[in-house]
């Protein structure tokens, strides 16, 4: 038998526009973040939209395919390094998951959008 305890977090936020990045959060050592695809997966049972922003330094749509992920957003941001990403996340009603800190306090700062790392992806759990 094996008993664990599991985290629960009621947030008070409002959002219908998710905005996430690939590379070291979609993709975390050349596998894909399950926990976080699971999440990304009850956002769209619940109507919400999806957002890639990435400046991923391959072929986007072939890396989708690649982990099987093709079709699961609605809109792509390839971004070129020197992009800067609170310039196309065009909702209020957002959040942002990113694991770089400098993008979540970009968007924190600029846009003033709840911003989650990889480790708060628990708190994004129904």
């Amino acid at each position: 038998m094996d008993r664990a305890l599991n985290n629960r977090y009621k947030l008070n936020i409002s959002f219908q526009h998710i905005y996430v990045d690939f590379d070291d959060t979609l993709i975390v050592d050349e596998k894909v973040n399950s926990r976080l695809i699971g999440v990304l997966y009850e956002f769209l049972n619940e109507g919400k939209k999806l957002y890639l922003i990435t400046k991923h330094t391959h072929d986007i749509h072939e890396s989708l395919k690649k982990y099987r992920l093709d079709g699961l957003f609605d809109i792509i941001y390839h971004l070129d390094p020197s992009d800067i990403k609170s310039k196309f996340i065009a909702h209020e009603d957002a959040i942002f998951i990113d694991d770089s800190f400098s993008e979540r306090k970009g968007i924190l700062k600029s846009l003033d959008l709840p911003v989650f790392s990889v480790d708060m992806i628990e708190t994004l759990e129904n």
